[in-house]
């Protein structure tokens, strides 16, 4: 019995199935097998062995028929090796997809091939001058290449008229000139911060600043004082302006001017930046008018620049009035008060005045004094805290105080009473400059035995009081 072969895997069966195992399921990829399931080529290279297929035989028919070939029968089934089957064969890529591979190599060969011929053209037009338009080179010939060996021409030839002006050409790297010197206004610097001028996005790039310190007690450090040229004037860029700024008030000592007349004395004060004010004391023809007594603050102590020094200079001779006795009049430093009625004035240097009767119960004292009592009380959380501070002690103690202005000039008056009851001083305090005032006294000895008449004339004298 014959057994069947797959074309595809080797396998031998007794019958051909639907589907071999391998998958395969078409009629036409099956073979009779040989006995031992060697495919029938390997058979036919060995005619000798018994089991290989032989030729037809053909015999005649028994009943006269047509004659057929009859083989013979199979060999029995071997135990030889299955038979191996051939190597499948790898899907070859589509026609189709070669050719579209094909068609863009060739195009990109192209694209490259026209950049390199596009570069070296540009090359040739920018770097070395060429005109390419035309296709002739600096020789006119079309071969873009200067011929070194040709002549020179030696005919001028005029060019033909441009049908407009063309600008001129400017090469990259030429230096830009400078702009062109203009006029500006100056304006006034003064209360400037000069580092802030130096840095002045206009200013600061179209004047140059110089500066010179200066010392200041108005001014604060680093701000400008005056400048070199006024504001207003008409100046080119680049023009140097020089700035005087503050360095701050300075600590100097207090020079000696006793003696010199005001105008020297003023003067030397004010190199020193030091501001000045006069008050003229009485001359009864001793001294010599003008000159200087003394000054507050007094020579030698540290001042600082700014500061306000009052010089005592002596007045004319006869032009103060000078009270005298009886006169009815009290004068100091511009401060005057009437003499109150039942008073007379005993001592002219301290315009004391006392009663005219011996027994002393009230007496006036009127002098100037080197001192500013608000600038000490404005030390203070409050003027009452501070003139406790500085009128009260162990023996006497404020009764009451007031402050009001005389003629426009601050005033203190202060009440302070003594152990007893019976002493009692009222002081009035005029601040006539910044560091001078005139104190007024009045001390009873024996408040309790004051008449009415002396209280009146007291009143009447306090209202009369003036400063000129």
């Amino acid at each position: 019995m014959n057994r069947f072969r797959c074309k595809v895997c080797g396998r031998t069966y007794e019958a051909v199935p639907k589907i071999c195992d391998c998958g395969n399921g078409s009629p036409s990829l099956w073979d009779i097998a040989s006995p031992d399931g060697r495919p029938p080529e390997a058979l036919r290279a060995d005619p000798g062995r018994s089991d290989a297929p032989q030729p037809p035989v053909y015999a005649p028919p028994a009943s006269g028929g047509p004659t057929f070939p009859v083989y013979p029968s199979p060999a029995p089934l071997s135990a030889a090796p299955p038979y191996a089957p051939a190597p499948e064969k790898r899907a070859e890529a589509p026609k189709a997809g070669r050719a579209a591979v094909a068609v863009l190599s060739v195009l990109l060969c192209v694209l490259l091939a026209g950049a390199g011929v596009f570069g070296y053209f540009t090359y040739r037009a920018f770097a070395l001058g060429e005109n390419i338009l035309n296709g002739n080179g600096e020789d006119g010939g079309g071969t873009g290449r200067k011929k070194r060996d040709a002549p020179e021409e030696t005919t001028a030839l005029t060019p033909a008229p441009a049908a407009f002006p063309l600008p001129e050409f400017s090469p990259v790297n030429t230096v830009t000139p400078p702009n062109e010197a203009r006029l500006i206004k100056l304006p006034s610097f003064a209360g400037t911060e000069f580092d802030a001028l130096l840095h002045d996005v206009f200013y600061g790039n179209e004047l140059r600043f110089t500066k010179a310190e200066q010392g200041s007690a108005t001014v604060p450090v680093g701000f400008v004082i005056s400048q070199s040229l006024p504001a207003g004037s008409l100046v080119n860029t680049g023009t140097e302006l020089v700035l005087t700024v503050s360095i701050g008030a300075q600590k100097l000592t207090m020079p000696d001017v006793a003696g010199k007349s005001y105008e020297a004395a003023a003067a030397e004060l004010s190199s020193y930046r030091l501001e000045c004010e006069i008050t003229l004391l009485e001359n009864t023809g001793e001294h010599t008018p003008g000159t200087v007594r003394e000054t507050f603050p007094p020579a030698g102590t540290e001042v600082t620049e700014g500061d306000v020094v009052t010089l005592l200079v002596w007045d004319e001779v006869g032009q103060t009035p000078t009270p005298t006795p009886g006169s009815g009049t009290m004068y100091v430093d511009g401060v005057s008060m009437d003499v109150p009625a039942g008073f007379t004035l005993t001592d002219q240097s301290e315009d004391l005045a006392c009663c005219e009767d011996s027994s002393m119960d009230i007496l006036i004292m009127m002098h100037s004094c080197y001192m500013n009592v608000f600038d000490e009380l404005d030390a203070y959380d409050s003027y009452s805290a501070g003139i406790r501070d500085l009128f009260e002690s162990d023996d006497v103690t404020l009764t009451d105080y007031d402050v009001f202005s005389i003629d426009g000039y601050q005033t203190l008056y202060v009440v302070l009473s003594k152990p007893g009851g019976d002493r009692v001083e009222e002081i009035l305090f005029i601040q006539i400059s910044d560091i001078r005032a005139v104190e007024i006294q009045f001390e009873f000895f024996d408040a309790n035995n004051v008449t009415a008449a002396e209280s009146r004339a007291l009143r009447d004298a306090v209202s009369s009081i003036s400063v000129d």
